[in-house]
């Protein structure tokens, strides 16, 4: 599953996307579930690094594995455009306006419909100040 992010009409390189369900249960934790390579549970939080292009493309468990069905909320950071990175990417400032990293202000929702391939192209994620 992949997507483009754009701010202002420009890409968001380096940006992140993160999906947050919505279908969860009335009490209790979000879905999990356990992957072959993790050594426990993981929680389902979807997310995509976005390139130069402002192109990205979702994993859950694996590389490029999608996401499970289901709706979700989508919040999007972009602190660093020239790709720093590593353990000092805090330190950048947030380039996008503060209701994109919150998934009840953010605006921005997909869904997942059940038997949608990893190959589903999401619609563009065109954000303006």
């Amino acid at each position: 599953m992949r997507g483009r992010v754009f701010f202002d009409g420009k890409p968001c390189t380096n940006a992140v996307v993160r999906l947050h369900p919505l279908d969860r249960p009335a009490e209790g934790p979000l879905p999990v579930k356990v992957s072959a390579k993790a050594k426990g549970p993981q929680f389902i939080s979807p997310r995509g690094d976005v390139d130069e292009k402002g192109e990205f493309q979702l994993t859950t468990f694996d590389t490029f594995d999608g996401a499970p069905e289901g709706r979700y909320a989508v919040t999007i950071s972009w602190k660093d455009p020239e790709g720093r990175g590593g353990d000092d990417s805090d330190k950048y400032p947030e380039l996008l306006p503060a209701r994109f990293q919150d998934s009840r202000l953010s605006g921005l929702s997909v869904t997942i419909d059940p038997g949608d391939s990893d190959e589903i192209v999401l619609a563009d994620f065109q954000l303006n100040p």
